[in-house]
């Protein structure tokens, strides 16, 4: 974009709103002085972009929760792994996740229970804090029932405590989440 004429530059510019001329003004470095006008400093400073709010867990995998601002917040859970990126849409239920070694991203649907892993190594910190509201229920009521005390206790008890117990109850405990 920085081979274009600046003339040509604005003639585009023109046709935009004025955030999206900010951007592209932002965007052209050699040109930047002639695209960007007091009245877009005016709206830049009006119409400001929130930036996004996160907390990370370092570890293996690091994991990243993402609040991002708009009209409808959006929460997203960032997982690295593997050279293996997978970002997890906890508002809208949707899965991209993206290999290094191709750069093949792939877009699906999922469950409340694809973030078990995340919130069974975050479980003793309140990673959700402050997102509730914006949270599918379905992963809402998965990270509830994380925090649950079973979940502590190391799979081979678990599983123990699962050979004790009749068919209805084993039903039971599926039913609520606990695996």
């Amino acid at each position: 974009m920085n081979s274009l004429p600046y003339e040509i530059q604005q003639h585009i510019s023109s046709f935009l709103l004025p955030r999206y001329q900010c951007r592209f003004a932002l965007t052209s470095h050699h040109h930047y002085n002639h695209l960007y006008s007091p009245l877009l400093r005016w709206h830049a400073r009006k119409a400001s972009i929130p930036v996004p709010v996160y907390n990370i867990a370092k570890g293996d995998p690091d994991i990243a929760i993402m609040k991002i601002p708009s009209a409808n917040p959006r929460i997203l859970v960032i997982v690295y792994c593997n050279r293996l990126l997978f970002i997890k849409d906890a508002t809208r239920m949707k899965i991209a996740s993206i290999n290094d070694d191709t750069n093949r991203t792939v877009m699906m649907d999922i469950t409340g229970d694809t973030f078990y892993g995340e919130f069974l190594i975050t479980r003793e910190y309140d990673i959700l804090a402050g997102y509730y509201e914006y949270i599918h229920k379905d992963v809402l009521l998965r990270y509830i029932n994380m925090r649950l005390p079973i979940y502590s206790m190391p799979n081979s008890a678990r599983y123990v405590i699962l050979g004790l117990l009749t068919i209805d109850e084993i039903d039971n405990m599926y039913g609520a989440g606990i695996y």
